[in-house]
């Protein structure tokens, strides 16, 4: 396992856009310093990427499922994609999909966190 010392204070946080429980969608008054939007479509979707300035990141792709990054701290590189996965039946497919071509060939560190909006034991 990959420890990065102090990573828990530099989070890199993915947010439902529509869900501002946090009362405030201005990421400078949540503490984070840099944002990356994915415009909702209409009334559903929208994804927020917010992190501190001392984490470089740098976003690869993003849909309204997946932002796939590029991650470095503390001198390591890694990758993460943060996913929101399709809650309805119609789609799920297509976002599997993307994320094993994103791992195709990819060789370094990588992880997935989200809601992948799967049930694998029912």
């Amino acid at each position: 396992m990959l420890a990065l010392p102090g990573l828990q204070e530099q989070r890199v946080v993915v947010v439902d856009v529509l869900q501002r429980d946090c009362g405030s969608s201005n990421p400078n008054q949540q503490g984070y310093d840099r944002v990356f939007l994915v415009e909702p479509n209409e009334l559903s979707g929208g994804l927020a990427l917010m992190w501190k300035q001392k984490v470089s990141v740098d976003v690869k792709f993003a849909d309204k499922n997946v932002v796939d990054c590029a991650i470095t701290y503390g001198g390591y590189k890694f990758c993460v994609s943060f996913v929101y996965g399709e809650p309805s039946q119609i789609g799920k497919e297509k976002v599997w999909e993307r994320l094993m071509r994103l791992g195709t060939g990819r060789k370094e560190s990588w992880c997935m966190v989200g809601d992948f909006n799967e049930i694998l034991n029912n």
